[in-house]
């Protein structure tokens, strides 16, 4: 169960990067 949890706090890590990376890229876009 922790290794599940902790397993599951690294992709939601990823994907929170991957959403600011492409924020970044929306406001590149539109300035």
């Amino acid at each position: 169960m922790t290794m599940f949890s902790f397993r599951n706090s690294k992709v939601v890590e990823r994907w929170n990067l991957v959403d600011m990376v492409s924020l970044m890229e929306q406001l590149k876009i539109q300035t």
